[in-house]
């Protein structure tokens, strides 16, 4: 797995974690070394993964482990330089790998589903939105210090479970429980209408329970400091799970999301990624297909339209 550090490496831990599954992971040995591609890794670099000062290990069922903290720059060198049958993929028990840093170092969190997540865009290409806005902050001296976490998660909803628990649920183990946070950018809810905002009925999802979320969310992203970025959700006709009603409550929620005072700032991702003669669909420029999930350059356009100058001088 291919884990793409925001900001520069000197040491690191990562985690792993069991926290959805009922059985135990058993992991018999995890190296970290730095890649060159194609399943190969730079000679010198490969450290042997310890938990608790064990290279063996096993995960409970609902649990979180973090290693032991690995230098990067010394010690035993051992390890074979080419991974055999290496294959692709996107990341499995890996959660988060935490480095050193400058104190004056701090991070974004972008908060959301699987477009954050990076569903359509290529695979280990580094292309997600988050990624995109990483390395527009790395070319900014002002902005050099800033680290941005991608926790997205296919098929995440902000008020109910599903895949993986809900926003509301993870957030204090997602957002506050990272270290150096001090803004988040939001990009939640249209699971929650895709799945319940299609129907009527005493549980359908309506435009004030999904704007409840949204303000749970930003209290206790206030309480703890950290501020907050609203990220209009974008348009999908012609989705299948698309409906007339769940069109209604996206409109009305984004244009809560919009109105000035209810989050710190905004970033209206709907208006760069929608098509301008048909506002209700997906610009054909940025749609590999499905209708909603952007490819590559719908991402780094999402990136491009989210001001830097908010994030200098934190």
């Amino acid at each position: 797995m291919i884990a793409h550090t925001t900001l520069g490496v000197r040491a690191l831990r990562i985690e792993i974690s069991n926290m959805a599954n009922t059985q135990p992971l058993e992991i018999g040995s995890a190296h970290v070394a730095l890649h060159t591609g194609d399943g190969a890794i730079v000679p010198g670099t490969d450290r042997a993964l310890k938990f608790s000062g064990n290279e063996s290990f096993v995960v409970p069922p609902g649990a979180l482990l973090v290693s032991d903290l690995v230098d990067l720059l010394k010690g035993n060198v051992t390890g074979s330089v080419d991974m055999p049958d290496p294959a692709k993929t996107y990341y499995l028990c890996l959660t988060g790998d935490d480095v050193l840093t400058p104190a004056d170092s701090y991070a974004i969190v972008a908060l959301g589903d699987s477009i954050t997540d990076g569903l359509a865009t290529t695979v280990d290409g580094n292309a997600t939105w988050p990624a995109w806005l990483t390395k527009q902050l790395a070319a900014v001296k002002r902005t050099r210090n800033v680290a941005v976490l991608n926790q997205g998660i296919s098929g995440n909803q902000v008020v109910r479970d599903g895949a993986g628990v809900s926003a509301l649920a993870r957030f204090d183990r997602d957002v506050p429980g990272r270290p150096g946070v001090k803004w988040i950018i939001l990009l939640e809810g249209i699971n929650d209408i895709n799945i319940r905002g299609r129907s009527t009925g005493p549980d359908a999802l309506t435009s004030d329970e999904l704007i409840a979320g949204y303000r749970q969310i930003i209290e206790r992203a206030h309480v703890t400091g950290i501020k907050m970025r609203s990220a209009i959700i974008m348009p999908e006709e012609e989705v299948p799970t698309a409906s007339e009603r769940g069109e209604e409550i996206r409109q009305t929620v984004n244009r809560w999301n919009r109105a000035k005072g209810n989050f710190d700032a905004v970033v209206d991702f709907d208006l760069i990624l929608q098509d301008r003669s048909h506002p209700a669909r997906l610009n054909p420029a940025f749609n590999p297909g499905d209708h909603t999930h952007p490819d590559d350059a719908g991402n780094k356009a999402m990136a491009d339209a989210i001001d830097l100058i908010l994030f200098a001088g934190q």
